[in-house]
């Protein structure tokens, strides 16, 4: 493989690194009896437009009644509310022949793509790569826009760029599954929103934040440094062969660091501590790391900054020197891309080759054997935190350990270590040989 096709590949786990999991909504919802109005309201308001373009229209339908009890501070304390199950019937209103297949976000360095899943790589996304944010090609009207929306013509292929006004006139505006979700949830939804507009007011946080990106990248050094980097694919590989106890993300831990991290006398919870020191840590060292992978990133050919949308993106915010909450998990994906390719140009007598078996059978001891722990991760459980242990022996096989005693072991440290085999299994291609009672010094 040419260091070209090393550069531009785009694999799953850098996609699952920025790429949003989608919602789920449903086409039936509890609605408070005083709401429900309200409901009515945002039905017709769908119907209006809907009929405007000559559409179907959605119909609306109590099925149900009940008093839902509304706990307070103790047992005696609550209240019941009337409410309604309501049901929603038909298609979301839209003109039919086209597609929503992506998201424009202009920003001073160009233009944030993000298209939706199965539409990826298609070469004429490209032509949107320096689309100006004033322009829709469905109303004409020049106006200041922060997001515009491509569409598609299924039968032609042809693509459009769409205000965010007349998207409505395309796909219906608003999913009314998505109307009954929001109703659903309302409560809850107007008191995150409330308490996040009074913490934001208390801070002095404006609603769009932007930090400069070596600063960001400074930030994520110090993390991955410490806990190494954690994709959201990876997360949600360890969370399902672990009963559901999974890791924040690279991205999740930086955002959170960077951007919402506690106000200074606010209590916080001992991994929240321990991510704020870890944060507030980052030195030299990882100022040095993030101008390394920027300066790398800025010396490769133009061709290849464009050669498909993850890297075009990270190049938008590279060149406008600065990122906001929304597209850290781009511009952190810079550290495993950049490892990656340093990785290849080595030349072959650096890099000997691995022993790749498995170590003894289940049940018995292993003799002192000295092992470099080449990476750790943190769970949360049940019973507490587990900090998981990949090692590696002298020959390179491969060792893990879910240490649940009072010390930690570090990264990138050796240790001689005795213990007794629990399981033999394999990851990634590694064979990994599990074990317990470990002790290590």
């Amino acid at each position: 493989m040419k260091l070209y096709d090393i550069l531009v590949e785009q694999d799953e786990e850098d996609k699952a690194a920025v790429e949003a999991a989608p919602s789920v909504v449903k086409d039936t919802a509890d609605v408070a009896k005083h709401v429900y109005p309200l409901l009515q309201q945002k039905i017709e308001k769908i119907n209006k437009r809907a009929t405007k373009n000559k559409l179907p229209n959605i119909t609306l339908e109590i099925v149900g009644e009940f008093m839902k009890r509304i706990e307070g501070d103790s047992p005696k304390d609550f209240r019941e509310i009337p409410y309604l199950k309501v049901k929603v019937s038909g298609d979301t209103p839209r003109i039919a022949g086209y597609k929503f297949i992506a998201t424009i976000e202009h920003q001073e360095g160009g233009n944030i793509i993000r298209t939706v899943p199965g539409e990826e790589g298609s070469t004429k996304i490209k032509a949107f790569y320096e689309a100006k944010p004033h322009y829709c090609d469905h109303c004409k009207k020049i106006r200041r826009r922060i997001d515009t929306f491509i569409i598609k013509k299924e039968d032609t292929g042809d693509l459009r760029q769409i205000g965010r006004n007349c998207l409505a006139d395309f796909l219906g505006g608003v999913d009314p599954k998505a109307v009954l979700w929001y109703f659903d949830n309302r409560n809850d939804i107007l008191k995150v929103v409330e308490d996040a507009e009074k913490q934001a007011g208390a801070k002095g946080v404006r609603a769009e934040q932007f930090v400069d990106i070596k600063n960001l990248l400074k930030v994520a050094s110090a993390v991955i440094s410490k806990r190494g980097y954690i994709s959201q694919k990876k997360a949600q590989e360890i969370a399902a062969k672990h009963d559901g106890a999974g890791i924040p993300t690279t991205a999740q831990d930086v955002r959170w660091a960077v951007f919402y991290r506690s106000p200074a006398g606010m209590k916080l919870s001992d991994k929240e501590q321990e991510l704020l020191n870890i944060a507030d840590s980052a030195g030299p060292e990882d100022e040095q790391k993030a101008q390394q992978v920027l300066q790398w990133f800025q010396a490769l050919p133009a061709e290849q900054k464009q050669s498909n949308e993850f890297m075009h993106n990270v190049d938008v915010l590279v060149k406008g020197g600065k990122v906001n909450p929304r597209n850290v998990g781009y511009a952190i994906a810079l550290f495993p891309v950049y490892a990656r390719a340093m990785d290849q140009i080595k030349p072959k007598g650096e890099q000997p080759k691995k022993s790749n078996e498995w170590i003894g059978q289940p049940g018995q001891k292993i003799p002192a054997t000295k092992v470099n722990v080449i990476r750790t991760r943190v769970i949360s459980g049940q019973y507490g935190s587990t900090q998981i242990v990949s090692m590696e022996d002298e020959q390179g096989n491969m060792y893990v350990w879910f240490n649940n005693s009072a010390n930690d072991l570090d990264e990138g440290k050796s240790y001689t270590i005795v213990g007794t085999i629990k399981k033999h299994d394999e990851f990634n291609g590694r064979k990994q040989t599990h074990l317990t009672r470990v002790k290590a010094t």
